[in-house]
């Protein structure tokens, strides 16, 4: 795990990400391509990209079997090369370094692990939403290059306690099977700015006190993370189909979140899980759902 550290994070958006993870190292082989043949023969650039280590030899031997193929061939080395040059000359050892903080779409992150020749980041730069997504998924092809590692955080005092409250019983909700499990610990949520779509749904709120003060508490709370686990139970149990997460809290506790409560999404009563965005643009209101499954 990686330390959370108290400094202002640096934030990036779609642009500056694609260009420097994606446009750079697909297009970078591509120039290399079309004028390194202009200072060196065929039979002499064959020769450099024979001495490249681990891909160099494969590639020569597959174009002295298919000579049709040279194009292709000097692309995917000087891709590999150029990847892995780049990358220790700028130091770059994550795609998302724990420095920064990313606000681009999720393709474009998918996209730059595959690649970016970078294959890790820490789970605290990309907003609640996406990060709950690649919890779900990270066993599948779209994300499964890449590793997010989960901040380290203390854990918070025995006087730490998890408010439980009833924001609209489903008894008098107009959507019966709908339900949001609303959760502040690291910011508190005006629950007078909750977006539109939980008016007419049942709702419940889980908030962090310490020495029976809401203060903002910062650490890792088992209490909580059981509390939240028990709410998804309790959805289950009441026959709620669309369940609607809206949480304030640390990587670590939705990571937990998700190991215990929806390893088995498809057998129980769920049928899909929203969580929604908030990423402290408009003062840490949530404003839209993002669905996971």
């Amino acid at each position: 795990m990686v330390n959370i550290k108290g400094r202002k994070r640096n934030k990036i958006g779609e642009q500056r990400f694609f260009i420097e993870n994606i446009a750079i190292p697909l297009l970078s082989p591509i120039i290399a391509v079309m004028i390194l043949p202009l200072f060196l023969s065929k039979e002499n650039l064959l020769a450099l990209i024979e001495k490249v280590p681990s891909v160099g030899p494969g590639l020569c031997n597959l174009v002295r079997i298919v000579p049709g193929l040279y194009g292709l061939a000097a692309y995917l080395c000087f891709y590999y090369l150029f990847g892995v040059v780049t990358n220790r000359l700028f130091a770059r050892t994550q795609l998302l370094p724990d420095n920064h903080y990313f606000l681009v779409p999720t393709w474009m992150i998918k996209f730059a692990s595959f690649v970016s020749h970078l294959h890790s980041g820490n789970a605290s730069t990309i907003p609640i939403w996406q990060y709950a997504q690649y919890l779900f998924y990270r066993s599948t092809f779209s994300w499964g290059h890449l590793t997010l590692l989960v901040p380290e955080v203390s854990s918070v005092d025995e006087e730490t306690e998890v408010d439980r409250n009833v924001g609209r019983d489903m008894r008098v909700s107009k959507r019966k099977h709908d339900r949001a499990l609303i959760v502040a610990d690291t910011y508190p949520v005006d629950l007078d700015q909750l977006p539109n779509l939980l008016d007419e749904m049942s709702y419940v709120v889980l908030e962090t006190l310490s020495s029976g003060h809401r203060n903002r508490v910062r650490g890792y709370n088992p209490r909580l993370v059981n509390a939240m686990v028990n709410e998804v139970r309790r959805a289950e149990s009441d026959g709620i189909h669309n369940l609607y997460l809206l949480l304030n809290t640390n990587p670590k506790h939705v990571t937990e979140l998700f190991r215990e409560a929806f390893n088995d999404a498809g057998r129980n009563s769920l049928i899909h899980l929203y969580v929604f965005q908030s990423d402290g643009v408009k003062g840490y209101r949530f404003t839209k759902p993002h669905r996971i499954f």
